[in-house]
């Protein structure tokens, strides 16, 4: 069996690139709550999916944390698209904003950017 799964929120330079790209429109945007993490970051510690893992069944567990995703976006529009497209969780965050906040959103991601995706 595969896994992918994502590392430390605190590291995952994406979200807070759009959480900061967001927060420069809509300044009282709060984002997600720090101290409940969303399901698909508590198993970032690698300690914890192990254990987790082991729990359901699986034997000769393996957690290797030396993969990083490094994607490389040339427009708000394609870091826009890539967010919101790979996980729903960034489309709950930004639902009730409107168009033009949204629009304004991608306009804060026009340089060309490396963001770290995750593990």
């Amino acid at each position: 069996m595969l896994i992918t799964a994502y590392g430390d929120p605190s590291q995952f330079e994406a979200l807070h690139y759009f959480l900061s790209a967001t927060r420069a429109v809509v300044p009282d945007f709060e984002g997600p709550a720090e101290d409940e993490p969303f399901l698909e970051f508590q198993v970032a510690d690698p300690d914890v999916l192990r254990q987790r893992l082991i729990d359901a069944g699986l034997r000769d567990v393996t957690v290797d944390t030396t993969q990083k995703e490094r994607v490389e976006v040339r427009s708000g529009r394609q870091f826009w698209d890539w967010t919101l497209g790979g996980n729903p969780i960034p489309g709950l965050l930004v639902a009730d904003l409107t168009e033009r906040q949204r629009a304004d959103i991608i306009g804060v991601g026009t340089k060309e950017t490396r963001v770290d995706g995750g593990r």
